[in-house]
Parts: C-alpha cells; structure tokens; sequence
C-alpha cells in the first residue's frame, strides 16, 4: 500500500519502490469529496465531520460512528477501528481494488515534480 512518503509497495517482489510525494494542495476539499461520494454528514463538531461508517454494519447505523476531519479529510471510525491520515486513504478503503497512484488521480490529486 502506497503513502505520501515516498514509497509504492510492490507485493509481488516484496520491495518498496520510491514514488513521488503527493501535493497535497491538489486534494479535495474533505467535505465536498464526502458528498461526492454519498457520504452525507450527520453532525459536524468543530473540525470532524460525524458519518456513518460505510465499512460497519454495511453502512447501516443508528449512531454514526466514522469521524472525518474537514481539513486533512483523516479519518477514524470508534467502531471498527479503521484509519487513515488523508482523503486518498479514504478513498482506499471505499474502493479497495485501487491502488495508490489510481486513488490519488480518482479524488483530483497530483504529485510534486
């Protein structure tokens, strides 16, 4: 699983490959990436966004329970403990057969020359 430090993982042959860092200015505002996804916010508080979690129970929750911060679009769910830092981490985990540069061009993103 690729990040913006530096490195895509290639499984097949077991290394770390050096990649580009993300320019993380050419990301997605976090709320308008939710919306476009259909992720409707619930409650806001302060700088989190309250959802409900796609990945628990299916999507259907009572309480939500997926927190997204509305800067860096990081995120964290109090159910079942899924995480990540950025809005292309997001991204990942509602579309899990994308890899990491695919993901970063998805949501808008570009890398740094």
């Amino acid at each position: 699983m690729g990040d913006d430090l530096g490195f895509e993982f290639d499984a097949k042959n077991f290394v770390a490959i050096p990649c580009p860092k993300i320019d993380r200015r050419t990301l997605p505002d976090p709320l308008a990436y939710l919306e476009r996804e259909g992720l409707h916010i619930i409650k806001r508080d302060g700088n989190w966004a309250h959802i409900r979690c796609p990945f628990s129970n299916s999507g259907d929750e009572k309480k939500p329970s997926l927190l997204v911060h509305v800067r860096s679009g990081g995120f964290k769910c109090v159910t079942c403990q899924k995480t990540h830092r950025d809005i292309v981490g997001l991204h990942r985990h509602l579309h899990p057969n994308v890899g990491f540069f695919a993901a970063v061009a998805a949501v808008g993103g570009r890398f740094h020359e």
